[in-house]
């Protein structure tokens, strides 16, 4: 609840700065965008790298330094989305702009993913078969939030939009 709350709270700042910024997009579409993009970026792709394990599989010893690589990891990825959307909007032609960011955001990604160490300290007693599923519903879960979020919040957000400003 904390968690979806912080995300309501943040998701309503960038809506309110990047709403006809980046874009001519309708509150709904571009709550959507906002939506995939922060999913991508703060769940997918730190995600990717370290992987959530369920309660009590790791070493004790080293839950210090997995969060720390986690956090940094999530960072990168935030920060790499940030520089995606600044190249995304300075080049002119819109369709080769978003190509540049989503090219400047894998590149970001992939170097960090490549630099950071990886942490493999699941059991091999572990049913691979329940971990899969744990990571599985931890993705498919953060994609609900985030799907949510961006439509409920672009549609309370569109019903007070005067229509003329919808297109």
């Amino acid at each position: 609840i904390v968690f979806a709350t912080a995300l309501g709270g943040v998701f309503a700042l960038v809506y309110a700065w990047a709403h006809g910024r980046l874009s001519d997009l309708s509150p709904l579409a571009t709550a959507g965008a906002i939506a995939v993009l922060g999913y991508v970026s703060v769940t997918l792709v730190p995600g990717l790298k370290y992987a959530a394990n369920p309660p009590a599989v790791g070493s004790p010893e080293t839950i210090g330094m997995r969060t720390g690589l986690y956090f940094l990891m999530l960072a990168i990825s935030i920060a790499g989305m940030v520089a995606a959307v600044v190249v995304a909007r300075r080049v002119t032609d819109h369709r080769l702009g978003w190509l540049a960011g989503g090219a400047t955001y894998a590149g970001i990604v992939v170097l960090a993913a490549l630099i950071l160490p990886a942490v493999r300290e699941v059991p091999a007693d572990f049913p691979a078969e329940v971990l899969q599923q744990f990571r599985t519903v931890s993705l498919l879960l953060n994609a609900i939030l985030w799907g949510g979020t961006g439509l409920i919040f672009g549609w309370l957000v569109g019903r007070g939009t005067p229509s003329s400003m919808l297109s």
